[in-house]
């Protein structure tokens, strides 16, 4: 999956307010519990209200357990992005290196290409003398003769 750091933040920033609201509820709710408590005399009705404190400071503990679970799952999200992000750079930097080696190859591959061409002109060339040569040889063998029966 991707989310952007953005979004994450976003998130991060959402989770924090709802657990800042939540934690300034439960802070009211224990003053007043112990508001409640100080000022209750009757022991019965003391022992309910710190169950009540017992099972407000149970959730507050849960709540607490759930907010250090959802910031784990951000952070595991934070850093598989960042991971992804870190493969794509990998990934751009060799298709990078890859364009070089082309390139590279390309060039070499036009320099064989005007070395076979020199090559090849160079031989036509020789064919050309070779020819002249042949012909030449041919012409002086025939004067020759020609020269030996005039004789």
């Amino acid at each position: 999956f991707w989310v952007s750091t953005s979004k994450m933040s976003a998130i991060n920033n959402k989770l924090a307010k709802q657990l800042n609201d939540v934690t300034a509820e439960r802070d009211a709710l224990k003053r007043k519990l112990e508001e409640q408590l100080e000022a209750k005399s009757d022991t019965s009705e003391s022992d309910a209200l710190r169950h009540e404190l017992d099972l407000e400071q149970a959730e507050r503990q849960r709540m607490k357990e759930e907010r250090d679970g959802v910031q784990t799952r951000l952070n595991n999200a934070e850093m598989a992005l960042q991971m992804m992000e870190k493969k794509e750079k990998e990934s751009l930097r060799q298709k990078s290196q890859d364009a070089l080696l082309m390139e590279k190859f390309d060039e070499e591959r036009a320099e064989h290409k005007k070395t076979v061409n020199a090559h090849a002109c160079v031989v036509r060339l020789l064919e050309e003398e070779i020819e002249q040569l042949r012909q030449t040889y041919e012409q002086s063998t025939i004067e020759m003769e020609t020269a030996k029966e005039t004789e």
